[in-house]
């Protein structure tokens, strides 16, 4: 009967030659095989190993430096051995660890080839049922280890002679596979993350090809320009871009593709479904090549219609209130001339006449009947016009009423006033107006007058509402007519409006007009309560 030993001689060359086979068909398959098939090949080589080397079980795993974890990627047992075989800890075995740790490999046919220092391994290997080990380390980097393990429970095994050359040639087979499926897992885990990002984005973003067609697009992007995701990506991506600023990107795109530049930012326009312009930041980059040689690119565009909007509107009122001074200076300039002109032509020529009337009345003598071409009852009535007329040409410029009476006369003698021009008003003024802070009663009767007037003017009716109350936070004013109105859109150009705005703007209040062509127009005004309550009231 043939000894173990004398059995081990005598397949030796044998065993080398399948070890070597397991190598070099493990090589072959994991070089070929797809991801997914690369755990299966690594445990079909194991398998492999114990059925040559006459073993019960084989594994590899990761000893990491510096910890007792121990990553195991595979392990597999022969054929008729049960599940109830478990792997020892790294802790279990400090003196393999340390041996392992320090590169050096372990094969040992009986327990008792094991230093006196592995003690503590003797009697956990003892607890496991292990009869022969054979553990081969190779370096994984920052002083980790990958191990080849292979146990025996049910006999002794004698290792071959090369089984360490050649378990290290196979480890290094595995870790090259297992480098490759870690790095395929990566990109998936980085590609999936990139695209729950990309379809999440509150920002629009996309991804197109060198010739600008649309690849992909988010939902952000789609609600930016109105666009269903399958109806944008069947085009390209300057089908959406204002055709002005076509020129300008193109020379940047082309820059791009030339790798001259890695990314450029611009602002542009895109033109919305309905036909509305879009502004937004965009930011537009190469992506790196793709593994079949394709170029993709990534395009980001953050919506800034609002700010563009805001700023545009801003330029328009710094604008309009630089002119605003000249032009009001011109405007009282031609209203002191109308004044005057009214002085002179008119008052002036009157008061001359009645002159001229009573010094007629001192030099004729008296008749009984008062009869004749000048009698004191037409001077009187005469005199008493030019009083009313005076009045009103003197209201024109200040109103005293406001200071004596406060804002409901003010307001009343205003409406009053316009009645004489064929413009009634009218008028609904709320409680609590008794007491009204000076600077905001100055503003709210300009602010009527200005609109009156442009009622009076513009809107071709005569009639208006006016209705001024107050609430816990402030004054509203609105004036309201049913005239010709005009489009909202489009900025009026008269000194009116935007001396109204000019004049609520100090007081922190607001000034909102309403109108539609031959609906009419509102001029709403919300004043709040001054910030200290110490102002003069009237």
């Amino acid at each position: 009967m043939t000894t173990a030993p004398q059995r081990l001689l005598l397949n030796g060359d044998h065993r080398s030659s399948s070890l070597e086979s397991i190598v070099h068909a493990s090589s072959v398959r994991l070089a070929k095989c797809s991801i997914s098939e690369v755990d299966g090949a690594i445990v079909s080589a194991l398998q492999d190993l114990c059925r040559t080397e006459d073993a019960d079980q084989a594994g590899w795993f990761l000893l990491l430096q510096g910890s007792q974890t121990v990553e195991r990627y595979a392990s597999v047992l022969t054929s008729g051995i049960l599940d109830r075989l478990s792997w020892p800890h790294s802790h279990e075995l400090p003196w393999c660890r340390t041996t392992l740790l320090n590169g050096q490999a372990i094969l040992i046919t009986s327990l008792a080839e094991l230093p006196t220092e592995a003690e503590v391994d003797l009697r956990n290997l003892r607890r496991l049922g292990i009869r022969s080990l054979a553990l081969i380390p190779l370096d994984a980097g920052e002083g980790n280890r990958c191990v080849l393990a292979i146990l025996s429970t049910t006999h002794p095994s004698y290792w071959s002679a090369n089984l360490e050359r050649h378990c290290v040639l196979l480890g290094s087979v595995f870790l090259s596979a297992h480098a490759r499926k870690v790095s395929f897992q990566q990109k998936e885990i980085s590609d999936s993350h990139f695209r729950e990002l990309f379809r999440s984005a509150s920002i629009g973003m996309a991804i197109e090809d060198t010739s600008g067609g649309l690849l992909y697009v988010n939902d952000a992007l789609c609600t930016m320009l109105g666009w269903a995701e399958s109806e944008m990506v069947q085009r390209r991506c300057v089908e959406f871009s204002h055709p002005a600023d076509q020129p300008r990107e193109a020379v940047l795109f082309e820059q791009l593709l030339n790798e001259e530049i890695q990314s450029y930012n611009i602002e542009k326009r895109f033109i919305h479904r309905s036909g509305a312009v879009v502004w937004a930041r965009v930011t537009v980059t190469l992506l790196s090549e793709s593994p079949d040689g394709s170029r993709l690119i990534l395009g980001i565009a953050g919506d800034i219609t609002a700010q563009k909007n805001a700023v545009e509107q801003l330029a328009t009122s710094q604008i309009e209130v630089q002119s605003l001074a000249s032009r009001l200076i011109l405007s009282q300039e031609d209203e002191r001339q109308s004044i005057a002109r009214e002085l002179q032509d008119d008052i002036g020529q009157r008061l001359s006449m009645v002159t001229s009337q009573i010094h007629l009345l001192r030099t004729e003598p008296r008749r009984d009947d008062q009869s004749g071409p000048v009698s004191l009852e037409r001077v009187s009535e005469e005199l008493d016009t030019l009083v009313t007329d005076l009045n009103n040409l003197s209201y024109r410029m200040h109103t005293s009423k406001l200071q004596h009476l406060g804002v409901k006369p003010a307001l009343l003698e205003v409406c009053h006033s316009l009645e004489h021009s064929g413009l009634y008003v009218d008028l609904a003024l709320g409680e609590d107006l008794e007491f009204v802070p000076e600077e905001i009663a100055f503003c709210l009767l300009r602010v009527a007058q200005e609109a009156l007037d442009n009622v009076l003017k513009h809107s071709g009716r005569d009639r208006a509402q006016l209705s001024l109350s107050k609430t816990i936070t402030g004054y509203y004013l609105v004036i309201k007519d049913t005239g010709k109105g005009f489009d909202s859109k489009t900025r009026p150009k008269g000194v009116g409006l935007i001396s109204m705005r000019e004049r609520v703007r100090p007081l922190r209040g607001d000034l909102v007009v309403s109108s539609t062509p031959n609906q009419g127009t509102e001029i709403a005004v919300w004043l709040p309560l001054p910030v200290h309550q110490n102002s003069r009231c009237f």
